[in-house]
């Protein structure tokens, strides 16, 4: 039965497929009813993460041995498979018609267990999904997989991760004939996949891809944002838009809480920002995976691998630049991925060094390619290590890019005055129940005279200065403590003495404060390190 589900891409209807492993979970489903029952069953169907259901008629089956019955005596001798065909829809790829098999069988132990068989990929290199060893099935398809069968067993009233009747659970093999002859035409021979091809899908759901009629849409809906919104967040795809709705980089941990709008522009970011500079948007957020971010600090512009690559190149040059080894470099220009660049990075502590010169060089293009029509900002990430930067640094970049890029919905968030408010009394607290000045007096009295020389000094410059540039006495006093104790010791002089009207410049003096230091202060550290 055809798959009849279509995705609008500008003028155009383009039908959408399923992907392998959508097929593999639907050939899983139909071979564990075979076995379980001993009948092959006209056609299955499931749900796809999309929320799209799939349904195919089982067309391709087979027996080993005896299906059904009691099999607890010989588990492994009774097996069952169905295969189902990939349909790519209007996206064919080199897997489009290519039969996706499962072969389940009893195991000795309850669960799951899936692996892959013939014409599928076995991982190499590490960084990947799967760990060095396992079958190229990604975790989204294992999950699926997993859950069809159990489905199937839970309807026929079994429990097999308890333990099916006779005891024991099931082996699912997956499996492809065409595999290792198709995956030569993929990059999975570059990324350390041996053997066949990956079995893929984070939503189960393949939607086409035609590039102009993509670039067509992706204008469409920023022409939309536009007429309501001169702010705009923007990332490549679904990696991007699901980390900032489950880290928390937002209220709720929603960008639209904020009332920002989210575009994802697909790989098409040159021609993306190009659209940009043709509206009223005036502040953009990137917020992308390393994967795709990192291409970026090479001048990058369209991220699909079929246009360019060049990650390794990228880490291996800014680890050179950061005083990498030799051994390093050879190692990053092998490793499969970016994630698997970043443990390398970290056996010679280099992470922090090497990721701000490629942030660095990330915000150079950027900036480059908007030439002043608006501002952009970066965030680079990783599923594996997270944001990625230096973590000071990086608490500091992203506080002021939001503060900065979106100060009208900040300032809209209920409460902020008080939580603010709040946070300064912890602040207070969390100084002031270690200190102890009997310690620093017995402990550290240079350092205790080293700050001191540091407060002189701060003063002397603030009242010389302050006096010669006829500011008042209050004014000079709220600045040198802004810049000595930062921005809540300076707030809440300010607040104690009713100088009401210096409490917000006493914050952002400090905080500016903060901001500099932060960046000066690691770039000196870096330095002195080096």
């Amino acid at each position: 039965m055809s798959f009849e589900h279509y995705h609008r891409s500008g003028i155009k209807m383009l039908r959408c497929g399923y992907t392998t492993g959508t097929c593999a979970a639907l050939a899983a489903a139909a071979a564990t009813r075979m076995l379980l029952t001993g009948s092959v069953p006209v056609s299955v169907s499931l749900m796809t993460g999309k929320g799209i259901p799939v349904e195919v008629e089982i067309e391709h089956f087979g027996f080993d041995g005896q299906a059904g019955g009691d099999t607890a005596d010989h588990p492994a001798a009774y097996s069952a498979w169905a295969a189902v065909p990939k349909d790519a829809g209007d996206d064919a790829d080199v897997t489009d018609g290519m039969l996706i098999r499962a072969d389940v069988s009893r195991a000795a132990e309850p669960s799951i267990h899936i692996d892959g068989g013939k014409g599928i990929g076995r991982v190499t290199k590490p960084g990947l999904d799967q760990p060095v060893g396992n079958a190229a099935i990604n975790s989204g398809p294992r999950r699926m997989i997993t859950d069809a069968v159990r489905a199937v067993c839970e309807e026929l009233g079994e429990d097999v991760e308890e333990g099916l009747t006779g005891g024991g659970g099931l082996d699912v093999v997956i499996s492809a004939d065409e595999g290792e002859e198709a995956a030569k035409k993929t990059f999975n021979p570059n990324l350390g996949i041996v053997g066949g091809i990956s079995i893929l899908g984070t939503t189960g759901i393949v939607e086409p891809m035609s590039e102009q009629a993509l670039v067509d849409t992706i204008e469409v809906e920023l022409r939309q944002i536009a007429c309501g919104s001169t702010d705009l967040i923007i990332t490549p795809g679904n990696y991007g838009s699901h980390y900032i709705e489950e880290t928390g980089l937002f209220p709720d941990g929603r960008a639209d809480k904020l009332n920002v709008p989210v575009l994802k522009f697909s790989n098409f970011l040159g021609e993306t920002m190009d659209m940009i500079a043709g509206t009223n948007i005036d502040t953009v957020l990137l917020v992308a995976h390393v994967g795709k971010l990192s291409k970026v600090a090479a001048g990058i512009m369209n991220t699909h691998s079929k246009y360019a690559d060049g990650r390794n190149e990228i880490f291996c040059a800014h680890a050179a630049v950061c005083g990498g080894s030799s051994e390093l470099c050879i190692k990053l220009m092998s490793a499969a991925t970016t994630d698997a660049c970043i443990e390398l990075l970290d056996e010679e502590a280099l992470r922090a060094p090497v990721i701000n010169s490629i942030l660095q060089a990330i915000q150079q293009k950027l900036d480059h390619r908007a030439a002043g029509r608006y501002r952009i900002g970066a965030l680079m990430f990783s599923n594996v290590y997270g944001l990625l930067g230096n973590q000071y640094l990086i608490i500091t970049t992203l506080t002021m890019l939001v503060a900065t890029l979106f100060p009208g919905q900040v300032g809209n968030i209920p409460g902020c005055q008080e939580i603010g408010t709040y946070l300064i009394h912890i602040f207070f607290a969390v100084i002031g129940v270690p200190a102890s000045i009997y310690m620093i007096v017995t402990k550290a009295p240079l350092l205790l005279l080293f700050c001191a020389i540091i407060v002189f000094v701060n003063m002397l410059f603030s009242f010389v200065f302050g006096k010669l540039f006829r500011f008042s006495l209050e004014e000079i006093i709220i600045s040198s403590n802004a810049n000595i104790g930062g921005p809540t010791t300076a707030a809440a002089m300010a607040i104690a003495k009713g100088w009401n009207t210096l409490i917000v410049p006493a914050i952002l003096v400090g905080t500016l404060g903060y901001v500099l230091g932060n960046y000066y202060g690691i770039f000196a550290g870096t330095l002195i390190g080096l």
